[in-house]
């Protein structure tokens, strides 16, 4: 299970940092993803809270324990 992160409470260069990098995942399928800057969106970061993806909606605690078993992904937020 991955647990929910609250982005505020991320150092000042990690929040920007992780700004960066959701612009830069949007910008690589500008129209696939481009509803993904907006609030609602799930961000998903590792263990250290930098930004690693974004989805549309919400993960069933079946997904969430998916993807802490197999990828680095340890938490995850709506918005950024």
């Amino acid at each position: 299970m991955i647990a929910e992160l609250n982005p505020r409470q991320l150092p000042n260069h990690v929040r920007h940092r992780n700004r960066e990098l959701l612009t830069r995942f949007i910008a690589g399928d500008r129209y696939g993803r481009a509803h993904l800057g907006r609030p609602g969106a799930t961000m998903l970061y590792n263990a250290r809270g930098v930004f690693c993806y974004a989805l549309r909606g919400g993960l069933s605690p079946k997904a969430q324990a998916r993807l802490a078993e197999r990828t680095p992904i340890r938490f995850w937020s709506k918005g950024i």
